[in-house]
């Protein structure tokens, strides 16, 4: 998605959200949250955004997993900052990159922080 192949990535998302529809609650669930909350930014549901990216932070807390919390706290900071709630917005970022740099997060989702 973040190279351009969206539609690619929209078929392995739909594909996804199949797989995982009639499953167990699992972390996978929290990354699937993570796609359809820039679109609502676009469309001017920056609050909803917002919450979808509380909802994966809280899947990212529960399952324990570092790039999910990491990911989602670095988008709510870019939200907020967009509602212009920027202090609030830079410490959430703040507080992603340092998990970045302090390497809690794999090498794949930081580079996701640089397309993002």
């Amino acid at each position: 998605m973040h190279h351009g192949e969206r539609a690619r990535a929209a078929a392995w998302i739909t594909c996804a959200r199949e797989l995982l529809q009639h499953g167990r609650d699992c972390v996978e669930h929290g990354y699937l949250l993570l796609p359809p909350a820039p679109q609502r930014v676009f469309g001017g549901d920056a609050a909803g955004a917002y919450d979808l990216f509380c909802q994966a932070a809280e899947i990212g807390d529960r399952f324990g997993d570092p790039d999910l919390i990491a990911l989602a706290r670095h988008s709510r900071g870019r939200v907020l900052i967009r509602m212009g709630e920027v202090q609030d917005g830079v410490r959430l970022l703040d507080e992603a990159m340092i998990a970045v740099d302090a390497g809690e997060c794999r090498r794949s989702s930081s580079a996701m922080f640089t397309a993002a």
